[in-house]
């Protein structure tokens, strides 16, 4: 049992990582195919951290995340516009 926590707290590790404040951490957005969802996903995160940078790759359909909000809070903003995105 205390292998599989270790082993999950190793994995949340690995793909996120704490700049001061922020979090940063990547998101699979399958349904991410252009210019306008990048627009969509921008301004949605944008209105609750202004300060958050994002980098995205529309061929793999990842956005990497510099913010200060939680995982949780980026899945249901995306979620909010029309998104479904998962923590890589």
């Amino acid at each position: 049992m205390l292998k599989l926590i270790i082993d999950s707290i190793n994995s949340i590790v690995r793909y996120t990582h704490y700049s001061g404040d922020n979090l940063m951490a990547t998101f699979i957005v399958s349904d991410m195919t252009c210019g306008h969802c990048v627009k969509s996903i921008t301004q949605a995160i944008n209105e609750h951290d202004a300060s958050a940078e994002l980098h995205f790759d529309l061929t793999n359909k990842v956005v990497e995340i510099n913010s200060k909000l939680t995982h949780e809070e980026v899945i249901n903003l995306l979620d909010d516009v029309g998104f479904t995105a998962q923590i890589k």
